[in-house]
């Protein structure tokens, strides 16, 4: 018989590395949502200061994004610019300090239809616009995209490998 003496170090071996992940996670998630932030378009500054991050140390992931209405548009582009394909043509819509607000119905028009009713609205002192929308200028994906390189030799600092 043998006097070996099993001892189990899993557990902790789980907890240092679950640390490492999340310390991993952080300092990601962090760069690259100031490189977000750095990468949005500035007329108020409202969408690149939405940009947050958040560590879910259960799922071990880590969530960047903006719950700012802008943000989505800011990254995928709106009607004719979008990078998805999206509504054609102009239309009109109501600046109320939120989110825009387009008359029922998202009618789309010829730019000059488009001016006739911007001018309509604003003669009963409306802050009124037009566009056929907005281009994608991805601060998220250029923010990833940039720091990919960063993200692998981050991975191999905190968990090894070449």
């Amino acid at each position: 018989m043998s006097n070996i003496k099993f001892e189990d170090y899993s557990v902790q071996v789980k907890n240092v590395l679950k640390d490492k992940a999340i310390a991993f996670l952080n300092e990601v998630g962090g760069e690259i949502r100031s490189h977000a932030q750095r990468n949005s378009r500035r007329k108020t500054s409202q969408t690149a200061g939405s940009y947050q991050y958040k560590v879910d140390e259960g799922g071990l992931a880590v969530h960047i994004g903006s719950d700012y209405w802008n943000a989505i548009y800011e990254e995928f582009g709106t009607g004719e610019h979008s990078i998805n394909g999206g509504r054609q043509g102009y239309w009109v819509f109501v600046d109320t300090g939120g989110a825009p607000q387009a008359p029922k119905g998202g009618k789309s028009y010829t730019i000059d239809e488009a001016k006739k009713v911007v001018a309509m609205l604003r003669s009963k002192g409306l802050n009124a616009y037009y566009t056929n929308g907005k281009s994608a200028n991805r601060p998220l994906f250029r923010a990833f995209e940039s720091n990919r390189n960063k993200i692998e030799s981050v991975a191999r600092n905190y968990f090894g490998g070449t």
